[in-house]
C-alpha cells in the first residue's frame, strides 16, 4: 500500500490506463459498465454544477469516449458491430491520454 502522494499518484494513474485501455481493446462487459458508468456521471455533472475549467476538461474527456458510440453509452446495452470495430481501433496511446485526463479531473474535483 503506498503512503506518500506520489505512490498513489502512479498507482491511480495506473489503474485508470488499464481500465481505459480495456475500454479501448475488448472485454465486451466490462467495456460495457464502463460506458454506461460514464454516461451516468455525464448526466449528473452538468456545467453549473462543475467550475468552469473542471467542466472544460470533463467536455473534452466526454468528447473522447462519446465519439465511439453514444447509442451504445446512453442505453447501456451492448451492441456490436461498427462500435466494435471503431473501439478496437483506439490506441493504447489514446486510450492512455483518456486515462490521464480522467485522473487529472478527479484530482482537481476533490480540492473543491
Amino acid at each position: 500500500m503506498c503512503q506518500n502522494k506520489t505512490c498513489e499518484y502512479i498507482y491511480a494513474k495506473e489503474k485508470m490506463s488499464r481500465a481505459i485501455y480495456i475500454l479501448a481493446t475488448g472485454e465486451d462487459e466490462i467495456r460495457r459498465r464502463l460506458f454506461y458508468a460514464t454516461t451516468q456521471l455525464h448526466v449528473l455533472n452538468r456545467s453549473e454544477t462543475l467550475p468552469k475549467p473542471l467542466w472544460n476538461e470533463w467536455e473534452k474527456i466526454w468528447n473522447q469516449l462519446t465519439k465511439f458510440g453514444i447509442d451504445y453509452c446512453i442505453s447501456g446495452e451492448e451492441r456490436m458491430g461498427s462500435i466494435e470495430h471503431t473501439m478496437k481501433r483506439i490506441k493504447k496511446k489514446t486510450a492512455r491520454a483518456i486515462a490521464e485526463n480522467i485522473y487529472h479531473l478527479f484530482v482537481e474535483l476533490r480540492n473543491y
